[in-house]
């Protein structure tokens, strides 16, 4: 019988690897690393410095809060993956 540790680590795993059908996973793994970049290189052209240094403290939020929930979910997947697997191969030994 599992524990409740590995149960939700084999959740988790499961529900990322099945992360191409689910829009936020999309979201967060696609738009949000390559269309937020994109947006300001675009506006740094088009407008100038100028404009960026004025942009919207709202803006500037939501970028920052993109690359760090990017950043974070890389990593907690990796985390989950890890153990996951340690947890797995420990049960085949058994």
């Amino acid at each position: 019988m599992k524990n409740f540790r590995e149960y939700e680590d084999e959740k988790f795993v499961k529900q990322w690897k099945g992360y191409h059908g689910n829009f936020i996973h999309y979201w967060i793994r696609i738009v949000l690393p390559i269309y937020f970049p994109a947006a300001v290189l675009i506006r740094i052209i088009v407008y100038g410095f100028q404009d960026i240094i004025a942009m919207s403290m709202l803006v500037w939020l939501i970028l920052f809060v993109g690359m760090a929930t990017v950043v974070a979910y890389h990593f907690n997947y990796k985390y989950h993956v890890k153990r996951y697997e340690g947890l797995k191969d420990k049960r085949e030994v058994v």
